[in-house]
């Protein structure tokens, strides 16, 4: 899949070539997403508990999470139709941040204790139609960009849980891949370049990202117990999930070869942060 991604990415940058027009213009970039309008996925808290008989304590720590954190690296094509005005087409690739949660837990008197960590992150090919501004006052250019933001991505989370009873150690691992569906979102940002001649310069923006994403299916690809494969003894129901706007369940009537259906998760994707890159004139 990521082969694909690169390939996507290079293909268009190349198309660009065959242009003629002085009025437009491609280039490369990359940067890195901070985290944007985060949100509180709660598996991915940090906790303790203590559970002891006739009293309990628990303490929670909140990590907030963004998936359009992280490194990118793309290419753009634009087409001016003046000096301040014009088009831009880009295409990017995310390789999202992990985010990680630590749960632990004890029972003393069942001589019961557990751990989990809990990890998520995600990459995204992402289409961005803007609409720029812009001026320039010899070889320094400033400029602001704004537009729409298309993803197609995949999430993947990973859940490890260990345990220790009565002196008697166990340990669980499952990952989930979900994909298909299309976010969608807006995204604008400012930025200033420097001319390396007529043709060639340098530039650096700022970015803001404002996107969630619903996958339109999940499959569960790794269960482990103790070290030992499972995944074959599950059937398709336990292992795939189709995402729907709603569903109605009957226990009576749901077959094991087929998917099971859930509600739509809508993961946050929004991200605030630096590109650099260069930019060729045609």
């Amino acid at each position: 899949m990521k082969t694909n991604q690169f390939s996507l990415i290079f293909f268009f940058l190349m198309s660009v070539q065959q242009a003629s027009s002085q009025q437009s213009y491609y280039g490369i970039n990359t940067g890195y997403g901070l985290n944007f309008a985060s949100q509180d996925l709660y598996l991915y808290n940090d906790s303790k508990s203590n559970h002891s008989s006739g009293e309990s304590t628990y303490s929670i720590e909140q990590n907030v999470v963004s998936l359009g954190s992280g490194l990118n690296f793309g290419a753009f094509y634009g087409y001016k139709f003046n000096k301040s005005f014009g088009v831009e087409l880009g295409a990017s690739y995310l390789l999202g941040a992990t985010f990680t949660g630590e749960r632990e837990g004890i029972r003393p008197e069942l001589e019961y204790l557990w751990h989990s960590r809990n990890s998520i992150k995600a990459n995204m090919f992402r289409l961005s139609p803007a609409i720029t501004i812009g001026t320039a006052i010899n070889d320094i250019g400033l400029y602001a960009r704004f537009g729409a933001v298309l993803g197609f991505g995949s999430v993947y989370r990973e859940f490890i849980f260990s345990s220790m009873s009565s002196g008697i150690a166990s340990s669980q691992t499952t990952k989930i891949k979900s994909s298909g569906g299309m976010g969608l979102g807006l995204t604008g940002g400012v930025g200033i370049t420097y001319s390396l001649s007529s043709k060639w310069s340098l530039f650096g923006e700022v970015n803001v990202i404002s996107m969630s994403y619903s996958p339109a299916k999940s499959k569960l690809t790794e269960y482990t117990v103790d070290g030992i494969d499972q995944l074959s003894t599950l059937t398709t129901s336990e292992k795939e999930v189709k995402f729907v706007d709603s569903f109605t369940y009957n226990t009576a009537d749901h077959p094991s070869d087929e998917p099971r259906e859930e509600l739509k998760s809508y993961f946050p994707f929004s991200s605030l942060g630096l590109n650099i890159g260069l930019r060729i004139d045609l």
